[in-house]
């Protein structure tokens, strides 16, 4: 019908708000489904926190215990990254630090090779 409201409407395009006989779904099943999906990208959250800063203080102590806390500490920041915009910050930090690091000892390293064939 030219004048109906509804006659744009299609299960394909709302398949969120239709059962799978086509059937509109009560808007108490869309609260649940909104807070199911809220509850799990929190806890998703909550353990994506938990790991990455266990392996972060794990690497940190490594700093001044034995073990490769260098090598540690990205990969908790890794983690951290998935959840948090200010973990990929300190990331990115580090990558372009060690980054920096290898170009400037690959440049020194270079020039010892050349100065010893001269």
């Amino acid at each position: 019908m030219p004048g109906n409201a509804r006659s744009n409407f299609s299960p394909r395009i709302c398949h969120r708000l239709t059962r799978p006989d086509g059937d509109i779904l009560p808007a108490d099943h869309l609260v649940i489904r909104k807070a199911a999906s809220s509850s799990y990208k929190l806890a998703r959250r909550v353990v994506v926190a938990t790991v990455g800063l266990t392996i972060l203080a794990v690497g940190i102590f490594m700093l001044v215990l034995p073990g490769p806390g260098i090598v540690v500490i990205p990969v908790g920041l890794a983690i951290l990254s998935i959840e948090f915009a200010w973990a990929r910050f300190w990331l990115r930090r580090v990558r372009e630090g060690i980054s920096g690091r290898n170009a400037e000892n690959h440049g020194e390293r270079a020039e010892r090779h050349r100065d010893r064939f001269r």
